[in-house]
């Protein structure tokens, strides 16, 4: 049995179970949970409580180290949980000194808001019906990879006491809009690294305002800061985070700015995932369907984003930040394990041991 247990979040419950025992010493969690991106059969039973089995672990094996990607409010208690942003850090792990990312902070941007969709989440498929239905098209500008139907996360929706037929049609949605990566041949990784810096950033980011950002949030309620939070920022975007639990909590950790002075954001304290997205749309509706409003609303915060713009590519920074965490992490991977780890664990752990001598 290894000493090591490396969670992919496409392992089933069983097959965590059967990884994990009383002699594991530590549990990495890479990325988001093992469940389904848009809820899936157990949906309902999340929303009613169900606990996670990540979540029982923790509680039942207080001997073993637990290291997640996830922010989650559910076991902040337990002293055997670490949380360690690896997602947050992957991007300015693979900067160089040859890597150049534009900043504008004078130019007038053309669109209001940008919406970076990618695979179904909840949040995603809620906001691109919702903006459908009551955004001005002509102000945004955004991507989506996959098709959608409201009834993919309907337990989300009957179980809402929010819900209301006034805020989206399931006839009414975005059509799909991909732009292809980068050309490379250097693997994923690299190609969705470059794909950021010169098609996202460049084409969406730095042409609007505000992000309405659909971190991977699942139906357990985790609080996720990563890559596409880290292109906002680096695009000097306002950022205005859609279903992704009590995620300001995770801001002021980081030292980040949350912009609570711009908008409301008591959608994020509430468990109805419902809420969490359409609620923060409906909340700041007037605000951000407003060109001229949120243009003022930026250029008042200019210092603010080149705040979070710049920790936002301080790789050391964020070592520092971590540096326990980090050095208990590249322990955890030296011992017998699994697998090897997710190059979303193996390029920050990478970078560390460089900087670090290690």
């Amino acid at each position: 049995m290894a000493e090591t247990f490396i969670v992919d979040p496409r392992m089933t419950d069983d097959q965590i179970l059967a990884g994990i025992n009383q002699k594991t010493r530590f549990v990495v969690v890479e990325d988001h949970m093992n469940v389904e991106p848009t809820g899936g059969p157990m949906a309902l039973q999340y929303i009613q409580g169900k606990v996670h089995i990540i979540d029982q672990l923790i509680r039942d094996l207080p001997n073993c180290m637990f290291i997640l990607d996830n922010y989650r409010s559910s076991v902040a208690d337990c002293d055997n949980m670490v949380w360690l942003p690896l997602c947050w850090m992957l991007f300015p792990a693979m900067m160089t000194p040859q890597t150049q990312i534009p900043k504008d902070w004078q130019t007038p941007r053309p669109f209001t808001v940008n919406h970076a969709g990618a695979k179904n989440r909840i949040n995603r498929i809620l906001l691109e019906h919702w903006l459908a239905k009551n955004y001005p098209l002509d102000q945004l500008t955004y991507t989506k990879k996959e098709e959608s139907k409201l009834s993919m996360i309907e337990p989300v929706i009957r179980s809402s006491s929010y819900a209301n037929k006034q805020h989206i049609r399931p006839h009414l949605n975005l059509p799909v809009r991909w732009f292809d990566h980068v050309q490379l041949d250097r693997g994923y990784v690299h190609k969705r690294f470059d794909t950021g810096v010169e098609v996202l950033i460049k084409r969406l980011k730095l042409t609007s305002y505000l992000a309405l950002q659909t971190e991977p949030q699942d139906i357990t309620l985790n609080t996720t800061i990563g890559e596409k939070t880290w292109e906002s920022m680096m695009g000097g975007n306002l950022v205005l985070q859609l279903g992704n639990y009590r995620i300001n909590d995770v801001y002021k950790k980081l030292g980040l700015e949350t912009f609570e002075n711009c908008f409301d954001s008591s959608h994020m304290d509430s468990t109805d995932r419902f809420y969490q997205t359409v609620g923060g749309c409906e909340n700041n509706k007037s605000l951000i369907t407003n060109h001229d409003e949120v243009q003022t609303i930026w250029f008042e915060n200019v210092s603010a984003l080149q705040h979070n713009r710049g920790l936002a590519q301080d790789i050391n920074h964020w070592f520092h930040m971590f540096e326990s965490s980090m050095r208990l992490l590249c322990d955890a991977l030296a011992l017998e394990k699994n697998t090897d780890p997710f190059f979303v664990t193996s390029i920050p752990v990478d970078r560390f041991r460089y900087e670090f001598k290690l």
